[in-house]
Order: C-alpha cells, then sequence, then structure tokens
C-alpha cells in the first residue's frame, strides 16, 4: 500500500519534488468504484482512457447531459455527449 511506501526526490527547476509513487491498480479500482456510483446530472459516467505512471495519473472520462435549450435542427433529442480529462500527481512536498 502507499502508506508503506518511501517518498523519492525529483528534481526540478525550483528545487527538489517528493513524490509518493501510486500503487495503480488500487488507484483504477477506487477511480472505478466512485464513477461506477455516481451519476452526472442524472447520466452514468464511464472511464474512455486511463494512465498510471509511477506518481501521475490521467483519465479520460465520458458522460451525456441533457441541453438546456433545444435547438430542433442540431439537437435531435436534446442528449449531448460530454468528455473530460483529468489528472492528479502525489507530490509530497517541495524543497528549494
Amino acid at each position: 500500500s502507499n502508506s508503506e511506501v518511501s517518498p523519492y526526490q525529483s528534481a526540478n527547476p525550483n528545487g527538489y519534488v517528493y513524490l509518493v509513487p501510486i500503487d495503480c491498480s488500487v488507484a483504477l479500482n477506487e477511480f472505478m468504484d466512485e464513477i461506477n456510483s455516481t451519476l452526472f446530472r442524472g447520466f452514468p459516467i464511464t472511464l474512455k482512457s486511463w494512465s498510471c505512471v509511477a506518481d501521475v495519473i490521467s483519465a479520460t472520462i465520458a458522460s451525456q447531459v441533457r441541453q438546456t435549450l433545444l435547438i430542433p435542427m442540431i439537437s435531435g433529442d436534446g442528449i449531448v455527449g460530454i468528455e473530460a480529462t483529468i489528472g492528479a500527481s502525489s507530490v509530497y512536498g517541495t524543497v528549494n
């Protein structure tokens, strides 16, 4: 588990950043549990892509929304797909 893993240093122009390695399989399971139990404005959220390398996670998720202003020639049934890419890093602290 991550609580048993020591942070490591990574040099950057402003000094050192302490990072904690991510347990990617645990992170994916937790992430999937969260999005599978959550609705976005009544619609399910799906995982389109997932990347987890060392101390950085990136995920692209998708869902749908109902348009508030319907334009018949464009809107069809008024439901539009949306997609977002989110990410995180496990920065523990910095030293200059």
